[in-house]
């Protein structure tokens, strides 16, 4: 009963003075980190052993200028926020602007500490040099994310922030971000070149294609367009970024095809000719009289199974693979895509032919690290007819 009653006065106790104005002090810190105006900032990202770079210029609420470096992969690629226009540029240059989902003011400014909502944990950490700089440190656990501490030091003598930092121990990730103030910081609009950026991107993916082996390129593609109309074929296409999502089906080149889908519920389709078929689950199936659907369904097919030769990169012949008493020879591409007007690389891919039937049997996405993405399955079958459902 006495521990009982001690626990309960101390509960009861209240917080003592010091504690408490620390924490409104470090509070204070983070709050009006915005209000002392317009910024250059330098930030380094740590992920693991990996070392990423930004840098910037910033009017909070009105519109940013974002240089990314993308570390060890190379490369820049640039932001620009101006009110509710959003512009991107890659490496072939920038692209038409496109509407941000919100206004500038309700989003948060790159590179400044998030407001906290509810308090966590804070520390008061005294005065210290960075840099010859005398500051003063202010620390608070993350509101969001428990694992993760941010500490902000702001000039002794000024109150403007000179570093934030935020570590999270369970990701292995740290932030430096540097700021410097300067009232003049204008951002403007960059200018559009979509005619010199498709040239460019096209003159990339024809240098690509042309490194390829012209023996080994031939035979790849002539492997995948021979795919296409080779004969009936089972398919499976699943994807890892989706838990559960998974693609089964049927293929009658040029007559019908049967396609199931499963992501939290299932669906199925069946199309003969003219004719649709549809259910959801294993519900009833259901004779569908608008066949306004099929010109989609048909595209929602060539998207899943179809590889576009002609946005295909550089080819490489790597080898043969032995399963099942059966040797597939091994190829290595990249994969372009046509999107914000010009050509752009977007998939290592792995795929396995079958040289005596020179077909494709298995395709799949290689992420960094070796991971598999998403992976097609093909299983050739002159048996397969695909009939009406009952």
């Amino acid at each position: 009963m006495r521990a009982l009653l001690l626990f309960a006065l101390l509960i009861c106790l209240p917080t003592s003075p010091a504690i408490s104005e620390c924490r409104m002090d470090v509070h204070a810190a983070f709050s009006k980190f915005e209000s002392f105006g317009s910024f250059h900032f330098q930030q380094t990202l740590i992920v693991e052993d990996e070392k990423t770079t930004s840098t910037g210029k910033v009017v909070p609420g009105t519109s940013w200028h974002i240089k990314h470096h993308d570390g060890p992969r190379g490369g820049i690629t640039e932001q620009v926020r101006i009110g509710k226009l959003s512009w991107s540029k890659d490496a072939f240059g920038w692209f038409h602007p496109k509407l941000a989902a919100k206004h500038l003011p309700n989003q948060v400014t790159p590179a400044a500490p998030l407001v906290p909502t509810a308090a966590g944990n804070t520390k008061c950490l005294g005065h210290t040099k960075i840099d010859g700089v005398m500051v003063e440190g202010f620390e608070r656990a993350h509101w969001m994310t428990p694992n993760t501490v941010e500490a902000l030091f702001v000039e002794a003598l000024s109150g403007w922030p000179l570093q934030y930092e935020a570590t999270d121990t369970s990701r292995r990730t740290h932030i430096v971000t540097r700021y410097t103030y300067d009232q003049s910081i204008t951002v403007d609009p960059p200018t559009v070149d979509t005619v010199g950026r498709r040239e460019q991107s096209l003159a990339a993916l024809n240098e690509a294609q042309a490194k390829s082996d012209p023996a080994c390129r031939t035979e790849l593609l002539g492997a995948i367009q021979h795919g296409e109309t080779a004969g009936p074929f089972r398919f499976e296409v699943s994807n890892w970024h989706i838990a559960g999502q998974l693609w089964t089906g049927e293929v009658v080149p040029s007559n019908a095809f049967r396609l199931k889908s499963t992501h939290r519920s299932s669906s199925e389709k069946v199309i003969i000719g003219n004719r649709i078929w549809t259910r959801i689950g294993e519900g009833e199936w259901e004779s569908r009289r608008d066949t306004s659907e099929i010109p989609h369904t048909f595209e929602q097919l060539r998207w899943l199974l179809q590889t576009p030769t002609g946005l295909i990169g550089l080819v490489e012949c790597a080898g043969y693979l032995i399963k099942d008493n059966h040797t597939y020879r091994r190829f290595e591409y990249q994969l372009y895509e046509d999107r914000n007007g010009a050509y752009l690389p977007t998939e290592d891919r792995v795929v396995f032919i079958d040289p005596e039937a020179r077909v494709p049997v298995r395709t799949q996405t290689v992420h960094e690290g070796g991971t598999i993405g998403r992976l097609e399955i093909r299983e050739y079958d002159k048996s397969i007819v695909i009939l009406p459902p009952r």
